[in-house]
């Protein structure tokens, strides 16, 4: 799969999920990887879950507890090789932080 980012091609092969609610269930931690890999089998999902968020991101002050984590988190994807990064949370918490703070799709 090639975007196309501030004039250049970009071939994403491996995206960086991550998961805004801390789960040891392998089953709720990689259902949105094994669902997208029904539709984009040619890509690789890493799935990852944020630590000490056991209810996820429901209100401005767990959003705001998450923020750090998911930006942590999508740096340490960055550089161990993803080619972009989805965060797996309909508010979309840390969306522009990470944004600004990595070199790749988000």
């Amino acid at each position: 799969m090639a975007i196309f980012k501030k004039g250049v091609f970009i071939i994403i092969k491996k995206v960086g999920i991550i998961r805004v609610i801390t789960t040891d269930d392998d089953f709720i931690l990689y259902s949105h990887g094994k669902k997208l890999q029904t539709f984009l089998p040619d890509l690789k999902f890493i799935t990852k879950a944020i630590p000490d968020q056991p209810f996820g991101v429901y209100d401005k002050k767990t959003e705001n507890e998450a923020v750090p984590k998911i930006l942590k988190m999508a740096s340490q994807m960055e550089k161990n090789g993803v080619n972009a990064i989805l965060i797996s949370c309909c508010s979309d918490p840390g969306l522009k932080e990470v944004k600004n703070a990595v070199s790749i799709p988000v």
